[in-house]
């Protein structure tokens, strides 16, 4: 399957707009919605409306496979639940690609307010802990 954002893509001899339709099978869903993820993760600039297209996507087989069938088609076109659910987020929250165009991702994330994934947030303290570091007998507070 061709990975270029481009307004069609060829799947198995035939030409799909560049959005998913519920018409497309659970495979197609499946295959489109990690292209969008490869594009996502691959280049990470001003590609929220990739993320935008692998929430609808994803939403839309959702619908069709329901809450049983997840987990196995997640696992079989490596998405993680996580970044299934944030691109979900995304798509039922924008609602419009226009709202994302020139946007990164986590810029998106920010704006329509979803968690960002863990590995991008700065180290949480839980409460009640301190986050200052010990430099020689001197104690360095990291916030503010």
């Amino acid at each position: 399957m061709n990975l270029e954002p481009k307004k069609q893509f060829s799947q198995g001899g035939k030409t799909r707009r560049h959005t998913a339709t519920a018409e497309w099978s659970v495979d197609q869903l499946g295959q489109y919605a990690q292209s969008q993820e490869v594009l996502c993760a691959g280049l990470g600039r001003k590609m929220a409306v990739h993320r935008f297209r692998e929430g609808h996507a994803l939403t839309l087989a959702f619908e069709k496979i329901g809450y049983g069938g997840w987990t196995p088609f997640l696992k079989k076109y490596n998405i993680s639940h996580s970044s299934a659910d944030r691109a979900r987020k995304l798509y039922a929250r924008a609602m419009t690609e226009e709202k994302l165009v020139g946007l990164t991702v986590m810029d998106a994330y920010e704006e329509f307010e979803i968690d960002r994934p863990q590995a991008d947030r700065k180290e949480q303290w839980p409460e009640g802990k301190s986050s200052a570091k010990t430099v020689g007998s001197q104690k360095i507070s990291e916030a503010g």
